[in-house]
């Protein structure tokens, strides 16, 4: 235990709670950490960054169950948006997770600092848009934020209307959660014969399993386009009372999500990210409430950093010594964070204060990181190795 070592638990605690307090996972920060305190390389600290994501998504899970959507009596938590992502998510960290493989370190960290310049942009834009919306003295933009687009408030609820409200209240809910555990079940079990000794790398066979995910996964998501435009049709039908904050559920709407949830899975496996880095931006680019945008990003998050952990577990490129201590620390800071925000949140109603959490997290990071990068590159290549070189898949 030397105090690198413990310099760098304490700043995972400190990056566990300010990362999943957004919904951003943490990626962006426990990577430096690994890299330029406690001096892993990028393809030691990438898996071991997956266990701490998913330690403190998994933490900030089990208490953002208990938080509600602003503007009605729901869960935070967006069943549709989870589902529209979750299957193309594992889609990406499947092809993720093998190019990690391949590509270079200076590749890897290069494109770590492009991702976080553009997010620290993007990020700040949509902290100025929520702040400036929660200062404005006019009333009317307050109405317009929880007016009911097909329904008046006043207006009795009838029982189809007081059914489908009912439904946003129960956190499992299994006519979705089909659409979420299936394909985490056949991506596990494919992924388990991809990597047993009776696959050979890159054999035919092992080229036929990644096909058939890929089929699974379309599949899933033209069940799940149908499903989605079936509940959205119903309840415009009956004036579901939806308000400005909520997704116009339309096919274009819906596959540009599929498309995004396999770029974030992609981004995650490959760069060693949470997904939420890519999603969180836009779903407040959509106009959903933070706090829905953060619980959802969060649930989303615990589903990827629980796919690529597995997958490194199957590599074998995974450090079970240093990873069990970082998430112990990443779980506590990520109790604390969450826990501070969520009441900063609910006794101010500022939820501005998420997405500035969010913004100065991504800035952190692309101070960070490239000065550990580079420092890196440095010493890898004083010391005579192939900064470009490119691994062999098979």
């Amino acid at each position: 235990m030397k105090w690198p070592v413990i310099l760098g638990f304490f700043s995972i605690f400190i990056a566990a709670g300010m990362s999943n307090a957004s919904g951003l996972g943490g990626g962006l920060l426990f990577i430096p950490v690994l890299l330029l305190i406690m001096n892993f390389y990028p393809h030691e600290a990438i898996p071991i960054s997956k266990m701490v994501i998913f330690a403190g998504a998994f933490t900030s899970f089990i208490q953002n169950t208990s938080v509600k959507r602003p503007g009605r009596n729901a869960k935070a938590l967006n069943y549709n948006l989870i589902i529209v992502n979750s299957s193309n998510l594992l889609l990406g960290t499947v092809f993720g997770v093998t190019l990690n493989k391949i590509l270079p370190n200076t590749l890897i960290l290069f494109l770590l600092c492009l991702l976080l310049f553009f997010y620290s942009y993007k990020t700040f834009k949509t902290f100025l848009k929520f702040y400036r919306e929660e200062n404005n003295q006019d009333s009317s933009m307050g109405s317009q934020m929880n007016s009911s687009r097909n329904l008046d408030i006043n207006q009795p609820l009838d029982q189809s209307v007081q059914r489908e409200l009912n439904k946003e209240q129960y956190l499992l809910r299994w006519d979705k959660l089909q659409f979420v555990l299936v394909p985490f079940l056949i991506m596990a079990i494919l992924s388990i014969l991809r990597e047993s000794e009776m696959v050979s790398k890159c054999s035919t066979l092992y080229w036929i399993l990644v096909i058939l995910f890929i089929i699974i996964v379309l599949l899933f998501d033209y069940f799940v386009i149908i499903h989605i435009e079936k509940e959205y049709s119903y309840r415009r039908t009956i004036n579901f009372p939806y308000d400005s904050k909520d997704i116009n559920w339309t096919r274009e709407t819906i596959i540009k999500l599929c498309f995004t949830g396999f770029i974030a899975g992609f981004i995650a496996g490959t760069i060693g990210i949470g997904g939420g880095v890519v999603l969180g931006p836009i779903l407040l680019d959509l106009g959903i409430h933070p706090i829905v945008g953060t619980v959802t990003t969060n649930f989303l998050v615990l589903i990827t950093s629980s796919s690529t952990t597995f997958q490194f577990i199957l590599f074998k490129m995974l450090n079970y010594e240093y990873g069990f201590f970082c998430i112990i620390f990443s779980a506590l800071g990520s109790y604390c964070g969450t826990y501070l925000v969520n009441t900063y949140v609910k006794r101010t109603g500022k939820q501005s204060f998420i997405v500035l959490i969010l913004f100065i997290v991504v800035v952190i990071s692309a101070v960070v990181l490239p000065l550990s990068s580079l420092i890196n590159i440095i010493n890898d290549y004083k010391k005579g190795m192939n900064i470009f070189e490119f691994e062999s898949l098979c």
